[in-house]
């Protein structure tokens, strides 16, 4: 892994392997470094996710799009797009959904199986400054964003409890 000119990377929740961005999108076992799959042509990635089971991947891309691969295969499973690029991406404590971040501070909730989306808006603070980030709170509740000049930013999801 020294030898590679590394842009993002994430290991996945059992300590077995790591997902990575150099100038592919890799899959490789954390012990030995060892390749168990990789894509060319797939657009920047901005941020790495791995569900709570760890059997897929969620990218956040710069061309406005998150993905969802399958962590066995490197099979694209599904694939969202907004009007921004997007900058965030994280999976809810339970993997049913997962939440996106663009640069301008819009969020949205999407269902992990069907990619319908359940909730949107824009972080509370967002229009103060650049936003990079996204997180759940561990009883899936709120989201968190995170900024540059302006800060963080919270609210709830869709304005209720759940969705």
């Amino acid at each position: 892994l020294n030898d590679r000119g590394i842009a993002r990377a994430t290991v996945n929740p059992q300590g077995t392997h790591v997902a990575l961005r150099d100038d592919q999108f890799w899959l490789l076992e954390l012990e030995t470094g060892e390749p168990v799959w990789s894509l060319e042509d797939v657009p920047w990635i901005n941020t790495l996710a791995w569900s709570p089971s760890g059997d897929r991947i969620a990218t956040a891309h710069h061309e406005r799009a998150v993905r969802i691969w399958d962590a066995s295969t490197g099979m694209e499973l599904l694939k969202v797009v907004e009007k921004k690029p997007m900058t965030g991406v994280d999976w809810s404590p339970d993997g049913t959904r997962f939440a996106t971040q663009s640069v301008n501070g819009w969020h949205a909730v999407w269902d992990a199986a069907s990619g319908e989306r359940l909730a949107s808006g824009i972080s509370r603070t967002a229009t103060f400054s650049y936003r990079f980030g996204i997180k759940w709170d561990p009883t899936g509740e709120r989201l968190a964003s995170i900024g540059g000049v302006g800060g963080a930013g919270r609210g709830q999801i869709g304005g209720s409890r759940r969705h």
